[in-house]
């Protein structure tokens, strides 16, 4: 049952007496509260009990954490939702509560149940490792100036001088 929801259960009238949990004779029952509903149903040839158990079940609902997420080149990013939920299915089609993330991307999961669905979203930024190459040795003369630089990387950098600038004379 839906939170608000309700569930009529119906039965022909022909077939016989009708006793509900709670004495009443229709051939018919309003569900809307979660608990437990009986059933008898009596006629000339014999009667026939059974009896069922309501429970409320919430809106799906589903959170990815943070909007975005940096990792690192080499190290997946693990998400495990409550399976409990419903089913889940990924941006690409995967299904399942347990997904691994190992690129860059927008990803989204979508959990449905009875009730309804919900949807969450996650950026994902992978960075590399830096990697850094002056090159060969480099020689100067006295009064020579040489200019290291960095290039286009991108990151923090610290020279030895405590400089941080991407280039360094």
């Amino acid at each position: 049952l839906c939170p608000g929801g309700d569930y009529i259960i119906s039965f022909d009238p022909s077939l016989g007496d009708f006793q509900w949990h709670d004495n009443s004779d229709d051939s018919f029952y309003e569900v809307d509260n979660e608990g437990s509903y009986a059933l008898t149903i009596s006629n000339i040839c014999g009667e026939e009990p059974d009896e069922m158990e309501v429970t409320e079940l919430d809106l799906p609902q589903v959170s990815l954490g943070f909007d975005s997420v940096i990792i690192c080149d080499g190290f997946p990013y693990f998400i495990d939702l409550d399976p409990d939920e419903g089913t889940y299915v990924w941006q690409d089609g995967m299904t399942g509560p347990s997904y691994f993330i190992t690129a860059t991307g927008l990803y989204s999961v979508t959990v449905t149940n009875f009730c309804g669905n919900e949807e969450d979203n996650l950026y994902v930024t992978e960075v590399v490792p830096p990697s850094l190459d002056f090159g060969p040795a480099l020689e100067a003369c006295d009064g020579d100036t040489i200019l290291l630089s960095i290039g286009n990387n991108a990151g923090n950098f610290v020279w030895q001088d405590g400089s941080t600038s991407t280039d360094f004379n």
